[in-house]
């Protein structure tokens, strides 16, 4: 489910890096509870339930960044360039989380 629209009253998470800024909520839906993703920079707001983050839990760091690029050339207007920020972190990548 993705949405545009007015941002959470208040995100639990805040994550911050050079680039971008994302709030992260539970979100109680009529299915149960989601994970409600909005970045403030675009006005985009989506919501996630368990199926769809298990989907995500199970793609390739090379899944995930044809995704980001397809985003990026959506609002850009363009295809990316080599240090435009896109890049995607998986355990076991050095920097990666575990």
């Amino acid at each position: 489910m993705h949405h545009n629209g007015n941002p959470p009253d208040r995100p639990e998470i805040v994550l911050v890096n050079e680039f971008v800024q994302v709030g992260i909520n539970i979100a109680e839906t009529r299915n149960g509870r989601a994970l409600e993703i909005y970045s403030p920079r675009t006005g985009a707001r989506i919501i996630l339930d368990p199926f769809a983050l298990d989907l995500l839990a199970g793609l390739s760091a090379d899944d995930l960044v044809a995704l980001a690029q397809r985003s990026y050339d959506d609002q850009f207007g363009h295809a990316g360039r080599e240090g435009d920020g896109i890049g995607i972190r998986t355990p076991g990548d050095p920097g990666g989380t575990t």
